[in-house]
């Protein structure tokens, strides 16, 4: 994630594979959750073309100055 004149530092990752797959179409959806001056959080999603859940994800990034 980069914001123009900034830089971050990934502070908590979290993931969970739900379920496998070994053909066809998935699909990767991602969403800011909540951004404050200093953090955001993150989460996505991956499901299948008929809506199965494969993983899911948060994400907490620290919004750094650039040097």
């Amino acid at each position: 994630m980069r914001t123009i004149g900034r830089f971050q530092a990934t502070t908590h990752m979290n993931v969970h594979f739900l379920a496998a797959v070994s053909e066809g179409i998935i699909y990767a959806r991602g969403r800011v959750v909540h951004r404050s001056k200093r953090t955001v959080t993150t989460e996505a999603r991956v499901e299948t073309e008929e809506g199965t859940l494969l993983a899911m994800s948060t994400g907490t990034f620290r919004i750094l100055k650039e040097r």
